[in-house]
């Protein structure tokens, strides 16, 4: 490993290593915001739609039971990040 003997070389090596690891962190942080907007958004539509079923005069437990995991083969926000990350 003559290549790594020089100091030049070293030091340009951690460079690339460093660039290389500050940029999957801004990835992970910039994807880490967006799933959490993504959450809030979802969010904001569920209780909205539950509002406005109330104010319909929907049953309570038929609302619960539409918002319930039980009635969803998948949970919509798993869906949503499991896209998500396959688009990445």
């Amino acid at each position: 490993m003559d290549f790594l003997q020089e100091k030049g070389n070293r030091q340009y090596l951690t460079f690339l290593l460093g660039l290389l690891i500050a940029s999957l962190g801004g990835v992970l942080f910039f994807s880490y915001l967006e799933l959490s907007t993504l959450r809030e958004m979802l969010i904001s539509h569920e209780s909205t739609m539950v509002s406005v079923l109330l104010e319909e005069g929907v049953p309570k437990e038929t609302i619960a039971l539409a918002c319930s995991k039980k009635s969803y083969p998948f949970s919509p926000l798993s869906h949503i990040i499991r896209s998500f990350a396959i688009s990445l």
